[in-house]
């Protein structure tokens, strides 16, 4: 089995500038192809826009709320060897949130893909 980088993607979900689900739905589809672009180059992302997917079974008696789907985000970022900054993370609470466990916890931050590929090039097959 290739070992692939545990790589977090860190970024605003929630609307900031318009307060619209259009702008929530931009946010998510910007870091799923982060996570796209991650997987096809060799790493393995951890993508809290797709969180969002848990909402969306209403089979559950007792549906899962905001706070345990952050939480259970959050439990994630430990045990990866990286964090990407998605463009706006510094308008999201929970973004600075999570990169501030990043920074106290040693794990190299990103603002970019291209970033990322350089300080692991050589470690994920290319």
């Amino acid at each position: 089995m290739d070992r692939r980088p545990r790589v977090f993607i860190s970024g605003p979900m929630s609307p900031t500038k318009t307060g619209s689900p259009i702008e929530y739905l931009a946010n998510c589809r910007r870091m799923i192809a982060a996570a796209v672009e991650l997987i096809k180059k060799g790493f393995a992302p951890f993508c809290p826009a797709v969180d969002m997917l848990y909402f969306l079974n209403g089979e559950w008696a007792d549906p899962i709320t905001g706070e345990e789907i952050k939480a259970y985000s959050l439990a994630w970022l430990p045990v990866c060897e990286a964090i990407l900054l998605m463009p706006g993370w510094k308008d999201s609470a929970g973004a600075r949130k999570e990169l501030a466990l990043a920074v106290r916890l040693g794990i190299p931050k990103f603002n970019s893909i291209d970033g990322l590929l350089y300080y692991f090039e050589g470690t994920h097959g290319e």
